[in-house]
């Protein structure tokens, strides 16, 4: 897997590197002091693994390519152990909490170090912290591409208490090792609230109107509001009312078919009316079913609309 994302680096795609240092810091360099850092470590060579980790911590700022996002969080913890070991704790925790938050699923084996290594004791412990959420750091970047541990970001955000390699390519490519949330002035160049927000629109409800009932007036002149009944109201209710007396039916006649079942001695019989007994309880429930929709149509129905209907798509 080691040797897959190292020949992953090989594919990432820098530009023209106008960062602060005297020299930028090829792929070459950074992958040499990756692979010093973990095979001092292993080979029990500490001495090596805490001075390449130190030369990759002061060279990130000089860093002439986008790093590439699978490759930060092995970077990330290599500075962090090199540092820890060579006693800088505090430090070497923090890019370790930063390499946990971009690749959580890590964790140290003994092909990295002996059991009980104080290095691998000290990332298991940063693993259980409970990490805060990132926080904006206000405004809003420069037109250009804008790199946070190299993952592409639209907006200053990042998580506070640990360091960040922050890359940009806003008239030329820099790298830069920021603290949290902490950017560059350079690249946030527009004020959050200078954007223009767009008023929203009022939503207006639609409101049926009430249906007129029909009125009409007697001899003696006094007014009466008639009922409006819906003409398919009466079917529907008769019709619903028929249909689950029928399924009570039905049901009723399976339990003769039940007991033609339990009293029957050849097979041929047995497995007749056990079909018909099962049948009947099924169509039983079916028509049930049907008039008890077709009774509470009829009920809902008030004259006030269209007549309920149902869609169906295939």
């Amino acid at each position: 897997m080691r040797g897959v994302l190292v020949g992953a680096a090989m594919l990432w795609s820098g530009s023209a590197w106008a960062g602060p240092c005297a020299a930028p810091y090829a792929v070459d360099g950074l992958l040499a002091d990756l692979v010093a850092v973990e095979q001092g470590f292993r080979d029990g060579k500490q001495d090596a693994s805490i001075a390449a980790a130190r030369n990759m911590e002061q060279s990130l700022p000089c860093l002439s390519e986008v790093m590439n996002a699978a490759l930060a969080g092995r970077s990330y913890r290599a500075i962090g152990a090199g540092l820890f070991a060579g006693g800088d704790v505090a430090r070497g925790q923090a890019w370790m909490r930063t390499a946990f938050e971009v690749d959580p699923t890590f964790s140290y084996g003994l092909q990295d170090f002996p059991q009980g290594h104080p290095v691998a004791l000290a990332y298991d412990d940063v693993r259980k912290e409970m990490s805060p959420d990132p926080v904006p750091a206000g405004g809003s970047f420069a037109p250009g591409g804008h790199w946070l541990d190299g993952r592409k970001v639209s907006s200053p955000i990042a998580t506070p208490d640990r360091p960040h390699l922050y890359q940009t390519d806003v008239g030329g490519f820099a790298s830069h090792v920021i603290e949290g949330n902490v950017f560059p002035a350079a690249p946030v160049a527009v004020a959050a609230t200078d954007k223009k927000v767009k008023p929203e629109k009022e939503k207006v409800e639609k409101v049926r109107p009430p249906v007129a009932e029909p009125v009409s007036t007697n001899a003696s002149g006094v007014a009466r509001i008639d009922r409006q009944r819906p003409a398919a109201k009466t079917p529907l209710l008769v019709a619903g009312s028929v249909l689950a007396a029928g399924a009570i039916g039905v049901y009723g006649y399976s339990f003769s078919t039940r007991g033609a079942f339990e009293d029957s001695t050849v097979l041929a019989d047995v497995e007749r009316y056990r079909t018909l007994t099962n049948s009947m309880v099924l169509a039983s429930g079916g028509i049930l079913a049907a008039g008890v929709g077709t009774f509470t149509w009829g009920v809902a129905l008030d004259g006030g609309g269209a007549v309920p209907y149902f869609r169906v798509g295939f």
